[in-house]
């Protein structure tokens, strides 16, 4: 396993407000959503814009997002459930709380992430078959993974790739990065040693050279 930088992000300062806790959620703006539409679906508040904005400084005109942009979402934790998360931290056998659903959350894209030192992938898009300059869906990749990382034909790997940093708007302190998802791989039956290659079976956009991989469940 490689690492680069981890899932999610809780902290106890908001936006103007005190929060007990809060979570890093990532949202996948579609057509026709706007900050103030997106407010009202995580905090039932269209008023709340603002906060959002204010993690997504990408955003130059916050009247103007647009369908494939993926906004960083802070999301309140209730305090009770913060209080079992610090237990947690310090028991020999934490066992997970019981977070309740927020109605709200429902519509947030879960395949991008915020991420900080302990997120694990397991290797890269190191070339490209056909040497294209855009790669894409249908195309055949090269990776540096193979045999001796028990690589096997019709294995499925997603490619993320990491974007920009993640800032808090009051403290500056550093959150960790967002890490995309750029699309899925298939790997074909070409497999050597520290090798292999995958075919591109999905993709949002264009896939680079130096894209992570980290491999699909079962």
């Amino acid at each position: 396993m490689k690492k680069i930088f981890a899932l999610t992000i809780g902290f106890a300062v908001g936006l103007g407000l005190c929060f007990s806790k809060e979570q890093l959620k990532v949202y996948t703006v579609v057509k026709g959503d706007t900050l103030v539409q997106i407010s009202q679906k995580f905090y039932n508040d269209a008023a709340q814009w603002k906060k959002i904005h204010a993690y997504n400084k990408f955003i130059k005109n916050p009247h103007w997002i647009f369908p494939g942009d993926e906004l960083v979402i802070p999301v309140d934790v209730p305090e009770e459930v913060a209080k079992e998360e610090v237990k947690e931290e310090v028991a020999s056998a934490p066992v997970p709380a019981a977070v309740p659903k927020e109605e709200p959350v429902k519509k947030v894209e879960e395949d991008s992430v915020i991420a900080d030192d302990n997120w694990e992938f397991d290797g890269y898009v190191s070339g490209e078959k056909d040497r294209k300059i855009i790669i894409g869906q249908g195309d055949t990749v090269f990776l540096d993974l193979g045999k001796k990382q028990n690589i096997k034909p019709l294995d499925r790997y997603t490619v993320y790739r990491k974007d920009r940093k993640i800032v808090h708007p009051e403290t500056d302190e550093n959150l960790g990065n967002l890490i995309r998802k750029i699309g899925v791989l298939e790997i074909s039956t070409d497999i050597q040693n520290n090798t292999c290659t995958g075919r591109v079976i999905m993709a949002r956009e264009p896939v680079l050279v130096g894209d992570m991989i980290k491999k699909q469940p079962q």
